[in-house]
């Protein structure tokens, strides 16, 4: 009598879902750290990341225990020197600004020389003339610096020793204007962006991660969203004919798409890679589940916090920005996890996807995260909070991956 076969269940393929945001960083990386430790079999097959989960998802997709040990102390000890720095274009813009500012010091110090009377009249002129710079064509611009001169004579005269006051008042108050007009001209022509993310790629390609990211089994999907189509870019690990772990200009390649897809619009640098601009992955989507179709089962999306609740409104201009950027995402993104939950519903076979959030004792810690100011101790907090939140899911992972309880280390 011969023997029967017994079928074999299928693996379950696993997809993760990292998005981006800053405050995610530390988070993401105390994620990871916790998922190697209490599902070290159960890694992923296909990671679909965008901006900070980009970059941290780069570093670690290798899921080697000696990596995510180096990769956390420079994520705990990570500074903004190592992340961006001012741009040029800021800097000489701000650069003339102080030196507009200085020669206004000195321009108003030589009007005093020329006594009260004098000084009230010649300043009154000089925001007299200001004001017509700003709301008249040029016409009125000569006659006004004419009758500024005429008057600053006027005053020399009535004053003894005032000529070289009024002379420097003069010289003074027509260098401010050109340094003001300068400044004016650089930051409207020279500054593309507020800040330069150069550091962060050379953190990159000095952590050997492109390499590494190379070499790796699980297949790392990057989105981009591209400015110019409009419509997404992706950039893979696995890409053919451009993930060679020893062509350089590969490496580098894949580094400017990771910076591409956290180049957050406004605040960082465009960047032509391949004929297109990527832009920060997010202005594109923040739910790009249609990669994990026929790749993945199951989806498990990091996002850790419900979606966004009634609140006051920012103070800050930065985080208004960042605010007024997370509730368009948030709404966009909500609007699609409705329609692919219709979609599920008429086709079961599409994977899962289940949402890994904080209960609401750690979701309340999360603000206080000061990401962006960089304070000591804060990302190790988040490192901490995000090895929580796994712990806290743990029995849920558990169920979904279909691990009995004594098969999970803990």
């Amino acid at each position: 009598m011969q023997g029967h076969t017994v079928p074999q269940t299928p693996r379950l393929r696993i997809g993760w879902n990292v998005p981006g945001t800053m405050t995610r960083l530390g988070l993401h990386m105390g994620m990871i750290l916790a998922w190697c430790r209490y599902f070290p079999t159960h890694l992923p097959d296909l990671v679909v990341a965008t901006s900070a989960g980009a970059i941290l998802m780069s570093c670690c997709i290798t899921f080697d225990r000696a990596v995510l040990r180096r990769v956390r102390r420079v994520v705990k000890n990570l500074k903004r020197e190592q992340i961006y720095v001012m741009s040029k274009g800021l800097v000489n813009t701000g650069f003339l600004l102080v030196a507009a500012g200085g020669t206004l010091v000195i321009t108003a110090v030589s009007a005093g020389s020329l006594g009260w009377f004098w000084a009230v009249i010649v300043l009154a002129l000089a925001g007299l003339y200001a004001v017509a710079r700003v709301r008249t064509s040029r016409l009125y611009h000569w006659p006004a610096r004419l009758l500024i001169v005429a008057v600053a004579g006027v005053a020399a005269w009535r004053v003894s020793y005032g000529l070289p006051s009024a002379i420097l008042f003069c010289a003074g108050l027509f260098m401010f204007e050109l340094l003001l007009e300068r400044s004016l001209g650089v930051f409207l022509k020279e500054v593309g962006s507020p800040f330069d993310n150069t550091p962060l790629r050379k953190l990159l390609l000095d952590q050997d991660v492109p390499r590494m990211a190379f070499l790796a089994k699980t297949e790392l999907r990057i989105l981009a969203a591209d400015v110019e189509g409009p419509g997404p870019i992706w950039y893979s690990n696995h890409e053919p004919l451009m993930c060679d772990p020893q062509n350089p200009e590969h490496g580098e390649q894949f580094v400017d798409g990771i910076l591409g897809s956290s180049a957050l619009p406004g605040r960082f640098p465009l960047r032509r890679l391949r004929s297109k601009t990527p832009r920060d992955g997010e202005v594109w989507t923040d739910f790009p589940i249609e990669e994990f179709k026929g790749v993945a089962d199951i989806v498990f999306r990091f996002d850790y916090w419900s979606p966004l609740q009634p609140g006051p409104s920012p103070k800050h201009w930065l985080a208004d920005l960042f605010q007024s950027f997370d509730v368009m995402r948030d709404h966009n993104t909500q609007e699609k996890m409705e329609k692919y939950e219709l979609q599920r519903h008429e086709d079961p076979s599409l994977p899962r996807v289940i949402p890994i959030r904080a209960s609401k004792r750690l979701a309340a810690q999360i603000p206080e995260l000061a990401v962006y100011s960089f304070k000591p101790g804060q990302l190790a907090r988040s490192i901490m909070l995000g090895m929580r939140i796994i712990r806290e899911n743990r029995d849920l992972i558990r169920r979904e991956l279909g691990i009995p309880n004594g098969d999970v280390v803990s």
